[in-house]
This record gives C-alpha cells, structure tokens and sequence, in this order.
C-alpha cells in the first residue's frame, strides 16, 4: 500500500460548546501552531471528502483570517501532519486541486483573476 501526502487547511468537527468560527481558530492553533484571528464571515459549501479509504459529505465553513501573532507555536495533533507553512497565492493553488470543494472556497476568496 503507498502512503499519499497532500497539503490540506486546519479543520475539523465543531464540538458541542463552539461556534464554526471558535471551531476554526482552535483548528488552525492546533494543527499549525498560529493563532489567528478571523477577518471574513464564513463561505459555506458541501462537498465530499476522501480519508482513510472512506468518503465523507463535508459541510465546511470557510474563513479568511490574519496572524493573531507571528510567533508560532507547538502543533500538538495528530502525528500525520508532517509540517505547517504559509504558502504563497496563486502558486499554491495546484496542491489543492484533488478537491473540487476546497478549489471553490479558495476560487470564493481568492479568485484567479482578481
């Protein structure tokens, strides 16, 4: 079996006592290591996500956010996240686009021809 590495954003399941929005702050803190502080309201869209050999319907809500600070911090997740990094926009683009869902929310935020 080959493993596949890919790039994705900080996510995951909102918990019981937050809102989407504490939801993504907490997510990026933990899995990247920055805190942040959200600059948008959401982009909401669905759309199916593969992991671990099954397939998912994602509703995601999407935010744009800036650096709350430049020091990063520890990453304490799950041990598949190799690395975090900024990448620069448009050229990063090409690393997402095994997923029509997350094309979109960046196309929402970031369009090509902007």
């Amino acid at each position: 079996m080959t493993t596949k590495r890919y790039w994705s954003f900080p996510g995951g399941g909102v918990e019981e006592t937050e809102t989407p929005e504490d939801c993504a702050v907490r997510e990026t803190l933990e899995e990247s290591g920055y805190q942040v502080a959200l600059t948008s309201d959401a982009f909401t869209n669905n759309y199916r996500f593969r992991w671990n050999g099954n397939t998912y319907d994602c509703t995601t809500h999407w935010y744009m956010a800036e650096l709350a600070s430049e020091e990063k911090g520890q990453v304490y997740d799950e041990a598949y996240i190799l690395q975090s990094s900024w990448l620069a926009w448009p050229r990063c683009r090409q690393l997402f686009l095994f997923n029509p869902g997350i094309v979109a929310a960046l196309d929402h935020w970031l369009p090509l021809n902007a």
